[in-house]
């Protein structure tokens, strides 16, 4: 379980590092309103963007739009992919309806019926989830489950601290483990 809720902090993080080659910085897009966006904005659609390091795809990012709003310091992100390849935790894939890029602050904000997947097949399933950079956290105040193999976890809020491994499921936590079969 932290290792897929550290997963998830690392691909929301390597989201960012992706958009940061843009060049732009990011805003806030509340969770409840439409893309808006002053006539300062660009906004792309189709949108696929692939990182590489080293020679090898280190990061892709599929997006139906990607609405750039230079004035408010945002992207607006619908329907995005984010699939990271690199790591301790194998390829990493997040997806939600909605996502904004906040800066200076670095913080993401994904909304929509968030799924955060890694390749043990441990994965994450939130309404709405936040990267917040300057503490290393992802939180959402939503009901949450996580599952994997041999265990699911439910319960309404979460926090997950990357610096510290830990995740904490806030309220009317629900866990059920399974034995292994051997």
């Amino acid at each position: 379980m932290i290792k897929l809720i550290v997963t998830a902090i690392v691909i929301l993080a390597a989201g960012y590092a992706g958009w940061l080659f843009l060049g732009v910085s990011g805003g806030l897009l509340s969770k409840k309103s439409p893309l808006v966006l002053t006539e300062e904005a660009m906004t792309l659609r189709g949108v696929r963007l692939t990182q590489k390091m080293k020679n090898k795809e280190d990061l892709e990012l599929v997006a139906e739009t990607a609405s750039v709003a230079l004035d408010e310091s945002r992207i607006d992100m619908e329907n995005f992919t984010v699939v990271s390849y690199s790591g301790e935790y194998g390829t990493v894939i997040i997806t939600a309806r909605r996502g904004t890029l906040k800066n200076p602050e670095k913080d993401i904000y994904a909304t929509g019926g968030v799924l955060a997947r890694d390749g043990s097949g441990n994965a994450l399933i939130t309404e709405n989830a936040q990267w917040i950079n300057a503490s290393r956290e992802i939180h959402t105040d939503d009901q949450v489950r996580v599952f994997g193999e041999r265990f699911t976890l439910t319960g309404k809020g979460m926090t997950a601290k990357m610096d510290d491994k830990t995740v904490e499921i806030l309220n009317d936590v629900n866990a059920v483990f399974f034995p292994e079969n051997k």
